[in-house]
């Protein structure tokens, strides 16, 4: 009975770590901003430099889509940061879309 007690209680920390792990992953990044930072990885001479393939962290709070004020389409501005802290400093990156639902491109 004791045996069976412990296997009860260690499978419950096991479960319990295991949701707990899972929760604290990242979510995915929310369009547009994932299309932004795809846009800025296919791009040979991206803003990210070596940040290109590191796991960033996307941060809602900093990041807005605006109407451009030059002409019909959005204004993208997506704040990332590294995973780790140690891997580089956070950074903006800008992205447009015209009003026609054409893709996103790094430049006016």
């Amino acid at each position: 009975m004791m045996r069976l007690s412990g296997f009860i209680a260690f499978a419950c920390i096991l479960a319990v770590a295991m949701v707990l792990i899972i929760r604290a992953q990242p979510g995915p990044f929310p369009e547009p901003h994932a299309s932004c930072l795809q846009a800025h990885r296919d791009n040979p001479g991206h803003t990210l430099g070596p940040l290109g393939r590191t796991d960033l962290l996307f941060e809602p709070d900093r990041s807005l889509v605006e109407t451009r004020e030059d002409g019909p389409g959005e204004r993208i501005r997506t704040h990332v940061r590294p995973a780790a802290r140690s891997a580089g400093r956070p950074l903006d990156l800008i992205c447009y879309r015209d009003g026609d639902g054409s893709p996103l491109r790094l430049n006016r």
